[in-house]
């Protein structure tokens, strides 16, 4: 009887190690997107919560295995959609409606943070200024690839404004059906 007592201890102990290496492992790979040289703290960087003065209406945290959870379920409805993503290590959504008042406060925090990653070596690649709309879109390059994008618009007449950051190998191609995917509107 002893005997069978140590085996399933034994047994409890190894199944325990197993699922706390697995958990590590996880952890590991959802970190693995905030450490990327592609990946931008907004939220940080931009105190968007404070300067815009309210909550996000959107707020996407898509990494590591849920990302490739994303990826799987995609495979069948978009094939070439479910590609990109399986490339990509992250994707960060901030999403909020503006009124008159926040509209102003939005552009200028997109203005502050377009010009803190020039100072860490983005580069902007899309900027339009109109009386309705602002866009910005910053892409960081390392050895002539893509390793992430940060696309922000304030649409006054849609009211809203949108901060987000795609972390991994990016097709800039791609950024509309990854704001179709995780249902951002990104003018698309």
């Amino acid at each position: 009887m002893k005997r069978n007592s140590l085996n399933i201890t034994g047994l409890i102990v190894a199944v325990l190690l197993l699922l706390s290496m697995i958990a590590m492992v996880v952890d590991a790979s959802a970190q693995s997107a905030r450490q990327h040289p592609g990946y931008v703290d907004l939220e940080t960087m931009g105190s968007l919560r404070r300067v815009i003065g309210h909550e996000p209406t959107i707020e996407v945290n898509v990494e590591g295995a849920l990302l490739r959870l994303v990826a799987e379920a995609s495979r069948y409805e978009d094939p070439e959609l479910a590609t990109m993503l399986r490339r990509l290590e992250g994707v960060f959504v901030r999403g909020f409606h503006i009124g008159d008042t926040s509209a102003g406060r939005a552009r200028e925090q997109a203005s502050v943070i377009g010009r803190e990653l020039e100072k860490v070596g983005w580069t902007t690649i899309v900027s339009i200024n109109e009386r309705d709309e602002y866009v910005r879109m910053f892409a960081r390059m390392e050895r002539d690839e893509i390793v992430g994008m940060v696309v922000m618009v304030v649409d006054e007449a849609g009211r809203e404004a949108i901060f987000l950051n795609i972390v991994g190998d990016v097709d800039p191609e791609e950024i509309g059906r990854i704001g179709s995917k995780f249902r951002v509107p990104l003018g698309n």
